[in-house]
């Protein structure tokens, strides 16, 4: 605690963390007093105003904010990885066991949540007021100091930028309708700042395939092409603007982009238990080692997933609070919702 404190007091001068993300310049003059109680971190007045203009000055799509209605059915998850040494089809130990589970009605967006959109939670102060994450979400976010989406970078101009793969640092403006990628408890935060929810894995199944249970992919059975279906396999070596969808590759129910142009954050905790998987996991990464309680499921494909990896059983399983996975995400509302504090 005390050399967090000492680390408190230094100006770091707006360089990044090790995780990427922007630090805060030290003030001698914090925001207001209603944050001065919520976070040990203050932010000079001005370090948010070339965001705040950015808003001002573009237009909203109302389209971005549509919203589907996913009827209640039941969905298929997983698959039997007893069969792998038995099998032409490999599929991970992850993605096992198969098991049916049937999912209520929801409204559920129809895009996922762009830069634009994201920006307004951060000038909204979302990572200066503690009531929108978890205390453990809290926590990392005070002891790395973040204060915007890890692959967001403020320059000395104050301007903003967005970190990419490929091209290096393009404005934010370029990317304002891409969508936004951020970690599991940053998404949750916003969540909770919207008073919405994140969806679950058999949610996303839902809405990605509907009723069609024998299909391998949202559109039917012709087989994936980057480009047609989606921004998948290297079609394009960054995001694309979300309100540019591949309607080819549009869901039964009407949602875009579910597989493609990022991977889909859900709020369920990877919990099959390894005695149901083929083969015990050894190496880097047990099977046990995900079995935390921390690490969740990732659906969907980014825009540098191989067609290969578009299989509808494909899941990733990764730690709650890691930024850097091509990871965007869309929430869910319904009658039986409650706010995801923890």
């Amino acid at each position: 605690q005390q050399q967090e404190q000492q680390q408190q007091k230094q100006d770091v001068n707006h360089i990044t963390n090790g995780s990427g993300s922007a630090l805060i310049r030290m003030s001698p003059s914090p925001m207001t007093s209603r944050f001065r109680s919520n976070s040990s971190q203050f932010v000079d007045p001005e370090y948010y105003s070339q965001l705040t203009k950015l808003i001002q000055e573009s237009a909203p799509l109302a389209v971005l904010a549509e919203r589907v209605y996913i009827p209640a059915g039941k969905v298929v998850i997983g698959c039997d990885t007893s069969r792998n040494l038995l099998s032409e089809t490999f599929n991970w130990d992850v993605e096992g066991p198969r098991q049916e589970e049937i999912v209520a009605a929801c409204h559920m967006r129809a895009y996922p949540v762009t830069c634009g959109e994201y920006a307004e939670f951060v000038t909204a102060n979302g990572y200066l007021d503690h009531r929108f994450w978890r205390t453990s979400d809290w926590e990392v976010i005070q002891r790395r100091h973040i204060v915007a989406p890890a692959t967001w970078v403020r320059k000395m101009d104050g301007s903003w930028g967005v970190v990419t793969a490929t091209r290096g640092v393009v404005p934010l403006k370029e990317a304002w309708f891409w969508p936004v990628y951020v970690s599991l408890m940053e998404v949750r935060a916003f969540c909770n700042w919207r008073n919405v929810r994140p969806m679950t894995e058999a949610e996303y199944m839902r809405a990605t395939y509907g009723d069609y249970k024998d299909y391998p992919f949202p559109w039917g059975q012709e087989e994936a092409a980057g480009g047609k279906h989606g921004n998948f396999d290297w079609y394009q070596l960054q995001p694309m603007a979300c309100f540019k969808p591949f309607s080819e590759g549009t869901s039964q129910f009407g949602a875009y982009e579910l597989i493609g142009n990022g991977w889909e954050w859900t709020q369920s905790v990877f919990d099959r238990a390894p005695e149901q998987t083929s083969i015990s996991s050894e190496g880097p990464i047990a099977l046990e080692d995900l079995l935390d309680g921390k690490h969740y499921v990732l659906k969907g494909a980014s825009w540098a997933t191989d067609n290969r990896l578009l299989r509808k059983t494909f899941r990733r399983v990764v730690p709650e609070n890691d930024p850097f996975l091509f990871a965007k995400f869309r929430y869910v509302i319904s009658a039986r919702d409650e706010a995801v504090f923890g």
